[in-house]
């Protein structure tokens, strides 16, 4: 799934939220640990010895914006790991979707990058229960397609191939080169036409 993986734990995040367990507002406190070096993140670039307290609310914006991978792993640390995620993914019915496997662990090793899977139908699945506002409140489905709409990554893809004023709440997932080649290109995206339509 390459980043694609940080939109399925943006909506786990978000049902915590909506339970309860964790909050926007909350304060948030980076590690040393969380940082490593050659990775992509504005966000240890801003903090390189971390030991900071970060508002949960600009992890999600850095990560679905901007591919932060140190943003990304806080806050799988802050759901307690990947296997949480994937017990709640399990319960929507998404068990085309497997994820093992964080940012960091996946630097460490490039070969567990496929380790992290999801079939295309489970995530047309999921986006029909964002768009039909079955999945999280109504607020969060909000504030997750608002983020996503403002994402800057790869303009020219899916955006650069629609009308004009057409919405896109998309997120990327792409893979560096090795050899010319690469190991995945994706986007995962709710288009909104200008008719309205989805």
């Amino acid at each position: 799934m390459q980043s694609a993986f940080k939109f399925l734990l943006n909506v786990a995040v978000l049902h915590a939220v909506g339970q309860g367990k964790l909050s926007l507002e909350q304060s948030v406190h980076s590690l040393p640990s969380d940082t490593y070096k050659d990775t992509f993140s504005p966000l240890q670039d801003m903090y390189p010895a971390a030991n900071v307290d970060v508002p949960l609310r600009q992890l999600p914006e850095l990560w679905v914006g901007h591919p932060d991978n140190t943003a990304n792993d806080i806050l799988l640390r802050q759901m307690g790991g990947t296997a949480p995620v994937q017990q709640y993914l399990d319960s929507l019915g998404l068990q085309g979707i497997q994820i093992r496997d964080s940012e960091a662990s996946m630097h460490d090793d490039e070969r567990r990058q496929y380790r992290n899977t999801g079939e295309p139908a489970t995530f047309v699945k999921l986006l029909c229960m964002l768009a039909e506002n079955s999945l999280l409140t109504p607020g969060s489905t909000k504030y997750l397609l608002s983020i996503m709409s403002s994402s800057p990554s790869f303009p020219n893809r899916i955006c650069g191939l629609l009308p004009a004023g057409t919405i896109v709440a998309y997120k990327t997932g792409t893979a560096g080169y090795n050899n010319n080649m690469a190991a995945a290109t994706n986007d995962v995206a709710l288009i909104t036409l200008p008719t309205g339509g989805a």
